[in-house]
């Protein structure tokens, strides 16, 4: 698949990368460009009325200025509190990295933004990584990094 668009990732979970998502969204949006934001799977999402609310894909919708379906923004919602390999394994769902690279089609011309889990290197699903999803989709990485102590070493990581 070959779209234009980013993935936003972090160095870990907490980094911020929802924030930088969500501003990213409307700094285009409020240039002409119609985006489609992907989170394709999310874990540690709260029980509600019977459905998993998947929080960060509520904001990522929240930040675009059309109406956006939060299952399409996260068809993958999980409710333990792990990386979504553990989580999907907890719960006996099979989530593979084909699902994810499915759940990540974007309408023609749009501009893709997807929103992994967890830092770079953590596991996404059964056969993947993050990373690995980015490099299926064939999209550039944003990089997200919580500034404090110790940041620079997995930064370098990371980037290397």
């Amino acid at each position: 698949m070959s779209a234009r668009g980013v993935l936003v990732a972090a160095t870990d979970t907490g980094a911020g990368k929802t924030v930088v998502a969500c501003r990213l969204v409307r700094a285009l949006e409020a240039r002409g460009v119609r985006v489609c934001v992907r989170k394709p799977v999310e874990s540690g999402c709260a029980a509600t009325n019977g459905d998993l609310y998947a929080a960060d894909a509520h904001a990522l919708a929240g930040a675009s200025e059309r109406e956006v379906n939060v299952s399409e923004v996260c068809p993958y919602p999980l409710a333990a509190p792990a990386s979504p390999a553990r989580a999907a394994e907890l719960e006996q769902r099979r989530i593979d990295l084909e699902m994810l690279q499915s759940a990540c089609r974007a309408p023609g011309g749009e501009f893709l933004l997807v929103e992994g889990a967890g830092g770079l290197f953590s596991p996404l699903c059964a056969d993947a990584l993050n990373v690995d999803l980015a490099l299926e989709l064939k999209l550039p990485v944003v990089l997200v990094i919580e500034d404090r102590l110790g940041c620079l070493s997995p930064t370098l990581s990371l980037i290397e």
